[in-house]
């Protein structure tokens, strides 16, 4: 064998490597992602709940006081606050 196919085959072997390195990192994101977005998804599930049981005023505090929410969450908290309390709401929210 001539030695550019040697080096060839050696740069191959080299670039395979790296493809397999990079490829292992990339499942360990996708891994520590979704590990990250089920505590999420949980830590929303408990607020949930809270909110669900608290009274009118703890159910202002929540919403007025929890950081890092998406809009569709908060949308879905507000689908459990009682419609004729909704002023309360809009006035501790214009407040913040």
């Amino acid at each position: 064998m001539c030695n550019f196919s040697v080096s060839l085959l050696k740069c191959i072997n080299t670039v395979d490597k790296m493809y397999t390195k990079i490829y292992k990192k990339i499942l360990l994101n996708i891994e520590s992602e979704r590990s990250i977005m089920s505590t999420m998804e949980k830590v929303f599930e408990d607020i949930r709940e809270e909110f669900i049981n608290a009274s009118l005023d703890d159910k202002i505090k929540i919403y007025t006081t929890t950081q890092g929410l998406t809009v569709e969450q908060f949308k879905e908290l507000l689908s459990y606050y009682p419609i004729k309390h909704l002023d309360k709401l809009e006035q501790a929210v214009n407040s913040i």
